[in-house]
């Protein structure tokens, strides 16, 4: 089956998806023995798993590398971690190219930008609509119509996600 197929039909069940993140092909394996239906990479856990001090220094190439090796050990649905997109809504269509040729069901495109300062800043609102309308319109054009892409927020240092933390409590 097809895998972007098969995790939008987990997705959209009436049943929980909980899909545990896998930083390397032993864990994707383990999860996947643990009777999980879809697996997560993280940037983040990348980052942790290489030793670096930050996520911002794992580069497209590294990530590319280590999902792919997820993607291969498991028969799972792999979700991808493609960070803000890396780069301007232009560089999209070759970030969602190049993670779907390695055989992930879907990424993520998150709104915070990391950068070599220590500091993390929001992707402005409507470069990121942008982003996601690209991605969307890249994986139509392409015939990916069941990849996922899931816009996410990371950006808990926002303002208004204070307050919307704050009013959920």
């Amino acid at each position: 089956m097809n895998k972007s197929r098969e995790l939008k039909k987990l997705i959209n069940s009436d049943k929980t998806l909980i899909m545990p993140d896998a930083f390397n092909p032993i864990s994707a394996q383990l999860i996947e023995k643990a009777g999980f239906k879809a697996v997560q990479c993280s940037g983040y856990s990348f980052s942790l798993a290489a030793g670096y001090e930050r996520e911002v220094d794992v580069s497209i190439e590294e990530n590319l590398l280590w999902t792919s090796k997820i993607v291969e050990s498991v028969d799972i649905p792999v979700m991808a971690d493609a960070e803000d997109g890396y780069g301007e809504p232009e560089k999209i269509s070759d970030t969602i190219t190049r993670f779907k040729e390695i055989g992930v069901a879907g990424l993520n495109l998150e709104d915070q930008i990391q950068n070599r300062k220590d500091s993390v800043s929001i992707v402005n609102e409507d470069i990121m609509i942008q982003k996601i309308t690209t991605a969307r319109e890249i994986a139509d054009i392409k015939n990916y119509s069941d990849f996922i892409i899931n816009g996410r927020t990371d950006a808990l240092k926002s303002t208004l996600n204070r307050v919307w933390v704050r009013n959920c409590y």
